[in-house]
């Protein structure tokens, strides 16, 4: 007879890895430059740019700090940092035209300085100096709030001129994931900066689902048993089942103009502390863990929901998935499914089997294999950008940083409260 996981749905063996990455990481954001803010509509050669839409967002600088990838895309007319987020845009008044500007954002920046030449008279380009981010505060800043930017631009001979921009500093716990206008750039892929492993209370989750005895060790895929990686995932879901972790149904969504949506994320000190998770609290929790203890999980968007899925072996090729709305919820008083999870189940103590942990866990497999069943073409579609599955691993090789814990004197944000969808 063969093994439960040898009867897992064949929808495991062929999973897009990070579409999320194609078009490039670095091309996506780039596109951003079309959504920059300036002073002046009317200003005649140089205009202070920020974006997207004179709005800052801590999380998209941290993710984007240590991003490696070069824009795909021709950016001859853009110099300095292709990647920048704040800076000016100028029209050469000669040929091979000398240009200093120098940046500053009080509380978030220190002074940042960009020199360059303007190759042709006549042409715009784009200035985007270094800057030289603050990232502990932004990483510790919770509330929505206005600064005032200066730039300070000197062009060949002419005079410094200095201009300034009131900027709206978005809290860190604010996503961005898609900027309108005259075209679309999908920011989805910031959801894997709230992925955190070394966030402390991942370790003390870690620590606690040690204590009650699931697994003898966290192996990650050392056994090439698919069974041991399943129990691993169960034994960190039953501390959050046990914890008393429940879906909340309230995700705060916020927008520019209806131009930039972006989603309010708690940290997972945030979820642990409230008992609460929306689904993108909850597939961010769960990623971390799974990291903690070596297994690779990826976040799955679908229109207005997202959860997580796992590899079950090292090196891809079998992926399981688990919906993490499925805290929290009751038993159903039935017997696990011999197609799944049996395994584990006749191995498990009474105790859990009262807590209904496991019946929960078996639910979110199962409820996690029809949502990507149900959409599965869909995430090989270049045109539907709203599906997804964002390999976090992979994310990181190419830069995108996690948000580092959030200091104890850190101020507290709320957000703008928002139905989630499921």
């Amino acid at each position: 007879m063969a093994a439960w996981h040898d009867k897992l749905p064949a929808v495991h063996l062929a999973v897009p890895r990070i579409r999320v990455m194609k078009p490039a990481l670095a091309a996506r954001l780039a596109g951003l430059l079309l959504f920059a803010v300036p002073l002046l509509a009317g200003a005649a050669e140089w205009r202070p740019l920020v974006s997207p839409y004179g709005e800052l967002f801590p999380s998209l600088v941290i993710a984007t700090a240590g991003l490696r990838e070069l824009p795909s895309r021709d950016a001859r007319d853009v110099l300095g940092d292709r990647l920048g987020l704040v800076g000016a845009s100028v029209v050469a008044t000669r040929d091979d035209e000398p240009v200093r500007l120098v940046v500053r954002v009080p509380g978030v920046a220190g002074e940042s300085t960009l020199d360059a030449r303007l190759p042709r008279a006549g042409t715009r380009y784009t200035l985007f100096p270094r800057m030289r981010w603050d990232l502990a505060r932004l990483a510790a800043w919770r509330e929505d709030a206005p600064v005032l930017a200066s730039f300070e631009l000197a062009a060949g001979d002419a005079p410094v001129e200095s201009r300034t921009l009131e900027v709206r500093v978005r809290s860190v716990n604010q996503a961005p994931y898609h900027v309108s206008g005259s075209a679309a750039v999908d920011l989805n892929w910031v959801f894997a900066a709230y992925v955190n492993e070394r966030h402390p209370v991942v370790d003390r989750i870690v620590a606690e689902a040690r204590r009650s005895g699931i697994v003898a060790r966290f192996d990650g895929y050392d056994s090439g048993d698919p069974e041991q990686v399943y129990r691993q995932v169960f034994a960190l879901w039953h501390v959050l089942q046990r914890h008393g972790i429940r879906y909340s149904p309230i995700a705060r969504v916020s927008t520019v103009k209806d131009r930039v949506l972006s989603q309010y994320v708690r940290f997972l000190d945030e979820s642990w502390e409230s008992s609460e998770a929306n689904c993108v609290d909850g597939s961010v929790l769960m990623a971390s863990l799974l990291r903690r203890v070596g297994l690779k999980p990826s976040l799955v968007l679908v229109p207005g929901h997202m959860f997580i899925a796992f590899d079950l072996e090292r090196g891809g090729g079998r992926r399981a998935f688990l919906e993490t709305t499925m805290l929290g919820t009751p038993s159903s008083g039935k017997a696990p499914s011999d197609a799944m999870l049996h395994g584990i189940a006749g191995t498990l103590g009474s105790e859990i089997d009262e807590d209904a942990s496991f019946a929960s866990f078996e639910r979110a497999v199962e409820d996690g294999v029809a949502r990507y069943s149900r959409a599965r073409s869909r995430f090989f579609d270049e045109s539907r950008p709203q599906y997804q599955i964002i390999d976090v691993e992979a994310a990181r090789r190419l830069g995108v940083a996690a948000i580092a814990a959030e200091v104890d004197e850190a101020p507290r944000g709320s957000g703008i409260a928002a139905p989630s969808g499921r």
